[in-house]
């Protein structure tokens, strides 16, 4: 019997949408989410939240990250570079 080797990879990239706000977009529910092992205080918490809210992403995540979204999914939003505070 011949063996088969290797030729390639294939590989899938969960990533929905623009890469550049999909880490701070999830940022809030994957620490809460996780808490019990990071062990984040309520302070900390509560400023991720108003971060959350303020910079869009809850309302983002409501909006599209569901099925049926409610619409087409933005290309970009909302805009992290410049904005120091949302780069959670």
């Amino acid at each position: 019997m011949r063996e088969l080797t290797p030729a390639g990879i294939l590989m899938y990239d969960p990533c929905i949408g623009a890469f550049d706000f999909q880490n701070d977009m999830y940022t809030l529910p994957f620490i809460e989410q996780n808490n019990n092992v990071l062990n984040y205080d309520n302070s900390y918490l509560s400023h991720l939240a108003q971060a959350d809210e303020a910079c869009g992403y809850a309302e983002y995540r409501r909006d599209y990250m569901q099925f049926p979204p409610s619409d087409v999914q933005p290309p970009h939003y909302p805009d992290n570079a410049t904005e120091a505070e949302c780069g959670l």
